[in-house]
């Protein structure tokens, strides 16, 4: 199975793909870090499952670029793209957040969930929290069920 990571932070991308080839040894997982980079990815590779954070820059953050606005809501954008554009990947939302965007347009994960319904492919959100193992049973049990 092949797989894609759309992440910023750095430590989370490295724990999700470390976690996944333990469990998953055959899996190939490659990895972006920004609305821009995953989202070319997805419309030149296809995938058999797509990991993406809700925020994230809108570029890869490097020496020389900042990533320029952090998107609030990258995750639902790159679902909007690809439902655009017809990718049919399944898609799992793993984020550290419990809420979204800034007042008066936040939202919390629930009414965030049921927004991400209305995407065909849209599979479920995990919440990542570092150094519980809940997020990789939750994680896994979603990708056992693909």
């Amino acid at each position: 199975m092949k797989i894609l990571v759309v992440d910023d932070y750095e430590e989370k991308l490295n724990e999700i793909e470390k976690f996944i080839i333990l469990e998953f040894s055959d899996f190939q997982v490659n990895k972006r870090r920004s609305y821009q980079s995953g989202l070319k990815e997805i419309l030149t590779e296809e995938y058999d499952l797509i990991l993406l954070d809700m925020s994230m820059p809108t570029y890869d953050i490097s020496k020389g670029e900042k990533g320029g606005n952090k998107k609030p809501f990258a995750g639902k954008e790159i679902l909007r793209q690809m439902q655009r554009k017809k990718i049919d990947s399944p898609v799992i939302i793993i984020t550290q957040f419990k809420t979204f965007g800034e007042a008066p347009n936040s939202l919390s994960i629930n009414e965030l969930n049921l927004e991400l319904k209305n995407f065909a492919n849209y599979i479920d959100t995990v919440i990542y929290v570092y150094g519980n193992v809940m997020w990789k049973k939750d994680l896994k049990k979603l990708i056992n069920e693909l």
